[in-house]
């Protein structure tokens, strides 16, 4: 079964991932999505049929990655280091 089988602008007749009965939510209604709905079996059925359509949306085709890379420390700076405190503890004003 393909993930998107009925019109915009309406719901399915039932739940995509299980079969069950479905019913209209405002709440997770969209202009991207689509009108929200809710599976009397398990109402994370929505959020799973969505994630397929986005998975067939996407097949075959190059999503970018995030790829972070550590930033250095400054020169001389030892992370493991205990440095000494540059205010006072009792009052916050600089030493």
């Amino acid at each position: 079964m393909s993930p998107k089988t009925y019109a915009v602008g309406a719901i399915p007749h039932k739940c995509p991932v299980c079969g069950g009965v479905v019913h209209y939510n405002p709440k997770k209604s969209s202009k991207y999505r689509g009108l929200g709905w809710d599976c009397e079996v398990d109402r994370s059925h929505y959020w799973a049929h969505q994630g397929q359509v986005l998975a067939q949306a996407f097949q075959g085709k190059k999503v970018a990655t995030l790829e972070a890379k550590a930033f250095p420390f400054p020169e001389n700076y030892d992370p493991n280091r205990e440095y000494p405190t540059t205010c006072c503890p009792h009052c916050g004003k600089p030493v």
